[in-house]
């Protein structure tokens, strides 16, 4: 039985690496697919939530909105219609927590000592407001 030489174990290795690349490549893309699913899910029920004024469902999660190439949540206080839009990476929280673990931290100061808790309109691919980079963007009056 005649020995491998270098050069076919190199070439069986080279082929193994590109072949392990697609795969990272296909899952990674059906992980992309997938979550984008879900944040489209969640924007279709937050906008006929906010329609009839019932409370969601549930909420994605921040990975999922990160993967889904949709870091931005929009929220609006419901008592003086202020929206401020606010980047899930510059946050710090645990990959696996719900974007409604904004709430508390993007309530409107403007409503205090007794502030209403902000509400979450959506989830978007990026902020209108585009000369500011990395916080919670400026605040406007929205539509209530």
């Amino acid at each position: 039985m005649p020995e491998r030489s270098d050069k076919d174990y190199e070439r069986k290795r080279l082929l193994d690496a590109i072949r392990e690349e697609h795969e990272r490549a296909a899952q990674k893309a059906a992980s992309r697919a997938y979550a984008k699913r879900i944040v489209a899910l969640f924007n279709a029920r937050a906008a006929k939530n906010a329609a009839t004024g019932r409370g969601h469902a549930f909420f994605p999660t921040v990975t999922c909105c990160v993967v889904a190439e949709l870091p931005v949540v929009e929220t609006q206080c419901p008592g003086c219609g202020w929206i401020t839009h606010t980047d899930l990476r510059t946050k710090d929280y645990h990959p696996l927590a719900t974007i409604s673990t904004l709430i508390f931290k993007v309530s409107c100061t403007r409503c205090s000592p007794n502030p209403p808790l902000a509400r979450i309109r959506e989830v978007i691919p990026k902020s209108p407001d585009y000369n500011q980079v990395g916080k919670t963007w400026g605040m406007w009056r929205g539509k209530s």
